[in-house]
């Protein structure tokens, strides 16, 4: 089963627009390095949820547009929730169903890969309603806009746990987080990291490595950054020993010695 994954630019008032759907605040932080952590996530992707208005912005700009990102954005299949648009222009695009949650759901049981669900604020606020999104990437922009719209309605309450975090030279701060209580796998480029409460099943791609016995255990494993799989823990016997390529093992040094 796939993941969707929010992922948004945000004031710091917590705006992820200005008056009007204004972005153009986007082009204070746009850098190689932001570029470069986009295009990185372009290949975790299988597909992107749009809203209208952030469907409509898109559609206008990335056919008139080439490179890495334009060549994907133009490709990607793409799914729209909207009650007024019954014909869609973008290569690729899809309108969602009118019980959307239902939907979602659907896609991403049949998806290889990870949905992303960019900007569309009002679309986020649904699916947070119904509890479809599995992680929350933000890259948090040193700016106030002091009005906008806000990517987290009021009256919305949601726990969030901090997985990892990493300041970029233009000023942004990119953060991802997951809701508490889940169990999940996250594979960005080269690292994995297993954060698991122990209150659900693994991912198909872990579930037969890492039964997860006991909660302790995810404090103590250590994770392989070039094999993507976990290794032995660190105090073994807390957690059963999880396979591991030897060569990731001796490049990283990681563990001490790696069980067959």
């Amino acid at each position: 089963m796939a993941r969707l994954v929010l992922w948004n630019m945000m004031t710091l008032d917590g705006m992820v627009a200005g008056a009007n759907g204004d972005i153009s605040w986007h082009e204070d932080v746009w850098a190689p390095e932001l570029e470069q952590f986009s295009e990185a996530q372009l290949q975790e992707a299988g597909g992107l949820l749009f809203g209208r208005v952030t469907y409509d912005l898109m559609a206008g700009y990335w056919p008139k547009e080439g490179g890495v990102i334009a060549d994907f954005m133009n490709r990607v299949p793409k799914y729209v929730a909207s009650r007024s648009l019954s014909r869609l222009e973008w290569s690729n695009a899809h309108l969602l169903a009118a019980d959307l949650a239902a939907d979602v759901d659907r896609l991403k049981e049949g998806s290889a890969k990870d949905l992303f669900l960019f900007g569309s604020a009002d679309l986020a606020s649904t699916l947070i309603a119904h509890d479809l999104i599995d992680e929350y990437r933000l890259a948090i922009n040193p700016r106030v806009l002091g009005g906008g719209a806000p990517l987290f309605k009021p009256g919305q309450a949601i726990k969030l746990r901090l997985i990892d975090s990493r300041a970029l030279s233009s000023g942004v701060v990119t953060c991802a987080m997951f809701p508490c209580g889940r169990c999940e796998h996250i594979f960005r480029s080269a690292r994995c990291r297993l954060r698991c409460e122990n209150t659900g099943s693994l991912r198909r791609d872990c579930r037969a490595a890492h039964p997860c016995p006991s909660p302790r255990s995810r404090q103590r494993d250590r994770l392989c950054r070039i094999g993507r799989q976990l290794v032995t823990p660190v105090m073994p016997g807390l957690c059963p020993g999880h396979p591991c390529r030897s060569e990731c093992a001796r490049r990283r040094g990681w563990p001490r010695q790696a069980r067959p």
